[in-house]
């Protein structure tokens, strides 16, 4: 198995060392820290999902549970950052569907990255909000966070998007707020230049109606 998911549990599987890890023209750390953790050979949907996202283009990548969604989108995520901090302004913005998923996916990229010098943090509802704030100003690579704390972070001068490559939404099946996509569209049309990535088990409303006013020109995998 590649991934085992379970609910609302993001499990990073181990691979088995490969010689290419089975991406073409992977990133050198990327690759290295694949191999240091023995990570096994991708399923072809994820390197199809890769590919595409090394293309540049908006992504839709659908696929039932426990076939390594996240796991996927952490590999390309990275690749395209280039494994390396970069900036003071974050440059890859992950939507999740509550706290518990955000900080368990903060976990699963901050130990993927622990042998660089990436900021990444998290970004949810509560009393604590302007403390992550705080934490973040001085300088983030990755911010993963629910969409109304996101919304609420950027549009009072809280997060500073202006380097941001990449705006993705985890799991967005999951996401039960009624608002979210509505919420996630404002993020997505402030940063016309980001390329954009949904990540879902299928489609629901709320997907259709967001991929339809973004996701123009998207590639389906």
């Amino acid at each position: 198995m590649f991934l085992v998911n379970g609910p609302a549990v993001h499990t990073f599987a181990i691979f088995v060392k490969n010689s290419g890890m089975g991406f073409k023209k992977i990133n050198e750390k990327v690759e290295q820290a694949l191999v240091q953790r023995n990570w096994q050979e991708p399923i072809e949907k994820q390197k199809a999902f890769f590919s595409a996202v090394k293309s540049g283009r908006h992504v839709v990548y659908q696929d039932e549970k426990g076939k390594g969604k996240s796991t996927g989108l952490l590999i390309a995520a990275m690749h395209q950052l280039k494994m390396q901090p970069e900036g003071d302004n974050a440059r890859l913005l992950i939507f999740a569907p509550d706290k518990e998923t955000v900080l368990k996916l903060v976990e699963a990229y901050q130990d993927f990255a622990e042998d660089e010098e990436l900021r990444i943090f998290p970004v949810f509802e509560g009393p604590a909000l302007n403390k992550q704030r705080d934490l973040i100003y001085p300088g983030a690579d990755i911010v993963i966070g629910t969409p109304r704390s996101i919304v609420k972070l950027y549009f009072h001068n809280g997060l500073n998007l202006m380097s941001c490559k990449i705006v993705a939404v985890d799991d967005a099946h999951e996401m039960t707020n009624l608002n979210w996509h509505t919420e996630v569209q404002r993020i997505m049309e402030s940063l016309p230049k980001a390329q954009r990535i949904l990540i879902e088990e299928k489609p629901t409303t709320k997907t259709k109606q967001l991929v339809e006013v973004c996701f123009e020109a998207s590639q389906k995998v």
